[in-house]
């Protein structure tokens, strides 16, 4: 399953865009960043769920 590991990926690329000065422009992007994450992390478990 390689879904962790890509949602993982994503999660680490998206923090890595929020640095100081776009955090700074934007100040909920942190707050949407981690809604997506949440989302993500959800579905993956709802999957892995699914499938077994």
């Amino acid at each position: 399953m390689t879904t962790p590991t890509t949602v993982m990926g994503l999660a680490g690329r998206r923090s890595g865009r929020s640095a100081p000065g776009i955090a700074d422009d934007c100040g909920g992007a942190r707050v949407i960043d981690f809604a997506i994450c949440l989302i993500l992390a959800v579905t993956v478990v709802g999957l892995l769920l699914a499938a077994l």
